[in-house]
């Protein structure tokens, strides 16, 4: 009896072979033939109706280094080009590029498994100027390189919009050991790491243009998920770009050495404003050196809320320049919600040359200082510290430097329609920690004094913090210097 294949059941394992395939690799039809390992080449980029993928990573542990002399391009002039690095894959090359032109987008690139590397010695870009393509590093990848850019574009024309660089995932690491930009004349880039994963950078700007053009916007950074880290030296968030933003939420740290925010220009105002970093949640943290809010730039924000914990060396808002009086104008630091913490090391300055700045602190938030604090130090005004229910630490027996703040209307408190002076607060000194924290919940602030709004002896459950916001004066009574505790 033959044992040959009939004709017809070979066609039928051809066909399903194929569908196999298909079902494996996701793609948007029409699909083309995935080219692998040693067959993929150095320059991808099929100029047809649908995506062309190629996989290095095929066979297991598979490794190529490519000519240091010629860069790895995923998409020079066209759309939708795939290489996806897997299988303990160790792949190196000098620099690597997504979307490199104008007319390139929708490419992507994909670093997956554990063991899987990618390693850039120069430079990693994701759209050099293109646009709406990613890249991602995830289930335990990792990636190296000197210098990355995410949406570089030119000071000249709007490219390099909507590019994404995602590490995800415990195990999975981006490696930059020089400088990492984001939004260098583009604008609506993200950068996320997430679910346990880490980034380092030597230094980092996001959302960085020039002073005679508007782009480098709406750049944003997400660092969310528990156990999630990004590390960096000094940050430039908005140099000359606005509405740049940085998240740490659910768990996510970030620690950084020095941070400026909302960087602008004096001969253009419309640069470097509104940019905002919020750290949120319970165990959501973000350490820096320094903080700097709005050295041009105004209206820039940091938000500290749900339980997130912020710890700097020293602070200042709105720098501003002595040319031009309206710089550095209402940027701010709002602390919030009970469990939320700004701990600063050294110093407070809210108002330089810029004016209308605050630091606020709400709904049973801490903010605790080390340090000295000081208003309009060179001829802003309406510079403010407000309270909107909360605790202010200062560390020492502050209660005479306080008391000079007050009298001074540079402590405001909400009345629920403006901002106002007042002269009834309460202070405590606690000569230990755990003396502060059974009474406000907070620890480490033994030999500080607290100031706030509202009696200690009657310090209110979480839940009604929110109602105390409004008409809080005439909720508290004198308490000028109580007996230490």
């Amino acid at each position: 009896m033959s044992s040959r294949i009939p004709f017809g059941a070979m066609r039928f394992k051809k066909a399903l072979l194929a569908s196999l395939i298909t079902l494996s690799w996701p793609h948007p039809s029409p699909l083309q033939a995935i080219t692998v390992d040693d067959s993929v080449p150095v320059t991808m980029d099929f100029d047809g109706p649908g995506p062309a993928s190629f996989l290095l990573g095929f066979a297991a542990s598979y490794t190529r280094s490519f000519d240091q002399d010629q860069p790895i391009t995923v998409g020079q002039h066209n759309a939708y080009n795939e290489l996806t690095i897997r299988n303990q894959a160790s792949i190196t090359a000098n620099i690597v590029q997504i979307s490199r032109t104008g007319t390139a987008r929708n490419n992507s690139l994909i670093i997956e498994g554990n063991n899987t590397s990618l390693t850039i010695i120069s430079s990693f870009y994701v759209g050099l100027t293109g646009s709406d393509s990613k890249a991602e590093i995830r289930q335990g990848a990792s990636l190296s390189t000197a210098y990355t850019y995410i949406g570089h574009g030119t000071a000249s024309f709007d490219f390099g919009r909507g590019n994404s660089l995602m590490v995800d995932g415990e195990g999975s690491s981006l490696i930059t050991s020089e400088v990492f930009y984001m939004g260098s004349h583009g604008s609506a880039n993200r950068f996320t790491v997430s679910n346990g994963a880490y980034a380092f950078s030597g230094a980092t700007s996001i959302g960085s243009g020039v002073s005679t053009t508007l782009n480098a916007n709406n750049n944003a950074v997400y660092v969310n998920g528990n156990k999630s880290r990004w590390t960096t030296g000094d940050l430039l968030l908005g140099g000359m770009g606005s509405a740049n933003s940085l998240l740490i939420s659910s768990g996510g740290a970030a620690t950084s050495n020095a941070v400026l925010i909302g960087f602008g220009h004096v001969e253009n105002l419309d640069l470097g404003n509104a940019n905002t970093a919020t750290i949120t949640g319970a165990r959501s943290t973000w350490e820096a050196d320094s903080l700097t809010v709005g050295n041009f730039g105004s209206y820039n924000k940091v938000t500290i809320t749900d339980g997130g914990k912020v710890i700097m060396g020293n602070i200042e808002l709105g720098v501003g320049h002595s040319q031009d009086s309206a710089s550095g104008q209402a940027n701010q630091i709002v602390v919030t919600d009970e469990g939320s913490e700004l701990r600063i090391r050294d110093s407070l300055s809210i108002g330089g040359f810029g004016s209308f700045n605050s630091v606020e602190i709400a709904q049973g938030a801490l903010l605790a200082l080390d340090g000295n604090i000081s208003f309009s130090l060179n001829g802003g005004e309406g510079n403010f510290l407000r309270f909107n229910g909360g605790y202010f630490a200062w560390k020492g027996d502050r209660a005479a430097d306080y008391e000079n703040l007050v009298s001074s209307g540079l402590v405001r408190t909400y009345d629920g329609e403006n901002w106002v002076a007042f002269t009834v607060y309460h202070h405590l000194y606690f000569t230990t920690s755990q003396e502060a924290y059974d009474l406000l919940g907070y620890g480490d602030l033994g030999g500080y004094t607290i100031f706030s709004l509202v009696d200690f002896q009657n310090i209110p459950e979480p839940s009604t913090w929110a109602m105390l916001g409004v008409g809080v004066i005439g909720l508290i009574t004198a308490l000028r210097r109580p007996a230490r505790v």
